[in-house]
């Protein structure tokens, strides 16, 4: 079986100079005779200008204007291709190549216009038929390089069934059509439009794809496997090539492509040549992408995290954006994240999470992590009265018994040199209950409540610091005389609330 591929290339130039000009020319290699309308079967509403100069080549361009959000094109159709393919052919695939571009006139940014495809088809004795291979992402703003690939060529029908007559016919072709997302005032414009029809003649060579590469991969010398039914000569086209340029073995065979760089691969071909200087059909080789950047993660929160036993913990997460993965606008979209390790609050300790994220390139992302310190609560618990004993963050904590050194140190200066005190006061931090013993700071918080329980009349014991039944004692009495704290002797948050007040 001889497989040969056949190539017509129908080029619209697009040169935007204004808004107003609207020129158009086309050229099929050595053809002529080709036709173009703007078709309104589309649904659309935008019409294609200057069709009929599409029968020459004179630099002139086909364009049209969306001046509505969520508004469409006619189609731009394609005919007249005048394919000869040999009548005892097979067709084995077709391929649509179009380069285009936009301007926007109004939109701020400039050129921020949303521009997407609706429908990319094959035409059928003048009639659109077979998938929708509209692609996914938007058109690129006056870009040289916007040119997109439609159908995966060799053994792509498209969902229909075609013969030769079909391709040779006057008829056969493409139609494209586009819609607006986003903008006003929004020029499209159609530089070229290429078809390629694959077809397969008896007694020449047949090469097949085994298994296309993965979409996503890391390799840049991939492997690549595919069946022969003849030993000969391979001869690449596109951006892949091999050191591998023989074939010996018939059936399945393993080539190593030369080394690629980052990007996008989705026209590489091959062709084998046998002995007798038969060509097979032209392999395309599946789509595929070489990324070797890894996702990049970013904690949502603090890196650092402080808490106290009993606190519950709430976990921000992470999110990780890979830059071969995005969406329609253009915008990175995000990678999975998994989150290793616990945090467990009723103990105190420093508790390590780590964030890793796998992007679809099998390309691992740096990890990340956030430490959780989990800390017992100052001063203990309490309960009734006194309010519980609450917790007061530890850098709070230092910074009132800072405070309340300074104050003391103030007063006793003060008293000194006779002045009358000011009216700055300690303020209480600890809770305190029967049996407390000096907190370990500058400031014995028991010495100054037995002070200012005296001070008040409800205290008449030695000021020593301790805190027994005399002190405990003199809490009820304030209790009692300060409605509506709970009578339990013990300086809990509510108690302190109203010593310090």
């Amino acid at each position: 079986m001889k497989k040969h591929s056949l190539i017509v290339l129908v080029l619209i130039f697009v040169y935007i100079v204004s808004f107003t000009s609207q020129v158009f020319a086309i050229t099929i290699g050595n053809k002529n005779g080709t036709a173009f309308s703007s078709d309104s079967s589309s649904g659309g509403t935008a019409i294609w200008n200057d069709t009929a100069s599409a029968k020459i080549s004179d630099e002139n361009y086909t364009t049209t204007v969306l001046n509505i959000t969520n508004s469409s094109t006619n189609y731009i159709k394609a005919t007249g291709f005048n394919f000869n393919v040999p009548a005892n052919a097979t067709i084995d695939g077709i391929k649509v190549r179009i380069k285009r571009k936009h301007q926007c006139g109004t939109c701020v940014p400039i050129n921020s216009a949303v521009i997407m495809d609706k429908v990319v088809s094959l035409v059928k004795s003048g009639s659109v038929i077979g998938e929708n291979k509209a692609r996914t992402q938007k058109w690129e703003s006056n870009s040289p390089n916007d040119v997109r690939t439609y159908g995966i060529g060799a053994t792509d029908l498209w969902g229909t069934s075609w013969d030769v007559a079909d391709v040779n016919n006057p008829n056969f072709g493409a139609v494209m059509s586009a819609e607006l997302l986003s903008g006003d005032n929004v020029s499209l414009g159609v530089d070229w439009l290429s078809v390629i029809v694959y077809y397969s003649l008896p007694g020449n060579p047949i090469i097949s794809e085994v298994a296309g590469f993965s979409t996503n991969t890391n390799d840049v010398t991939p492997d690549y496997t595919f069946t022969t039914n003849a030993a000969g000569t391979l001869q690449f086209t596109g951006n892949c090539t091999s050191a591998t340029t023989s074939v010996v073995n018939l059936g399945s065979n393993t080539i190593t492509l030369n080394e690629l760089d980052e990007g996008l691969f989705s026209h590489c071909t091959m062709i084998l040549t046998d002995g007798s200087l038969k060509k097979s059909n032209t392999l395309g080789i599946t789509a595929f992408r070489v990324d070797t950047t890894p996702p990049v993660i970013t904690l949502n929160g603090a890196s650092t995290i402080d808490l106290f036993v009993g606190d519950t913990y709430i976990e921000l997460g992470a999110t990780a954006t890979d830059i071969y993965i995005i969406d329609a606008e253009g915008v990175p979209n995000s990678v999975a994240v998994n989150i290793t390790g616990t945090v467990d609050t009723s103990n105190s300790g420093t508790y390590i999470l780590t964030y890793n994220a796998v992007d679809p390139a099998n390309n691992n992302a740096i990890p990340i992590t956030r430490t959780v310190k989990v800390k017992e609560k100052g001063g203990g618990g309490g309960g009734g009265g006194g309010g519980g004993g609450g917790s007061v963050p530890l850098y709070i904590l230092e910074q009132m018994n800072q405070r309340n050194q300074v104050v003391l140190d103030q007063n006793k200066e003060k008293e000194k040199s006779g002045e009358v005190l000011g009216a700055d006061k300690f303020i209480f931090t600890m809770f305190l209950k029967y049996g407390s013993h000096r907190i370990p700071t500058k400031v014995n918080e028991i010495t100054e409540l037995q002070k200012r329980l005296t001070s008040e009349g409800f205290y008449t014991g030695p000021i020593d610091g301790k805190f027994k039944v005399l002190t405990e004692d003199a809490v009820k009495a304030y209790q009692k005389a300060n409605p509506p704290l709970v009578i339990d002797g013990t300086v809990g948050r509510w108690t302190r609330e109203a010593l310090n007040k």
